[in-house]
């Protein structure tokens, strides 16, 4: 169980974590001049504030259907595999009522 990881694989993880960390904060910086923003008469961080309010929608999402309303609810999820028709493995989730 667990094999340790050959040090080239560190290497590539490290590399794709710091380039992920890159390409998630480099759109919030701000253009040097205003003639280098893409777009004229919008804000230079729209893309990157529309992807954020996405993600945010969706956790705030999963936080009430997985957190929130069972609570309230007085049931927890429970979750089951399942296999759908063409044979693809699923997990269903049950609204199983506390006694």
């Amino acid at each position: 169980m667990g094999e340790r990881l050959e040090p080239a694989t560190w290497l590539v993880a490290v590399f794709f974590t710091l380039v992920s960390l890159f390409l998630v904060i480099v759109p919030w910086i701000a253009p040097d001049r205003p003639e280098e923003a893409i777009y004229e008469n919008t804000w230079y961080v729209i893309a990157p504030a529309v992807s954020a309010g996405i993600f945010v929608s969706g956790a705030l999402y999963w936080l009430a259907w997985a957190v929130v309303l069972p609570r309230v609810g007085n049931y927890k999820l429970v979750p089951r595999p399942d296999v759908l028709l063409d044979g693809t493995h699923v997990t269903v989730f049950d609204k199983v009522k506390h006694a």
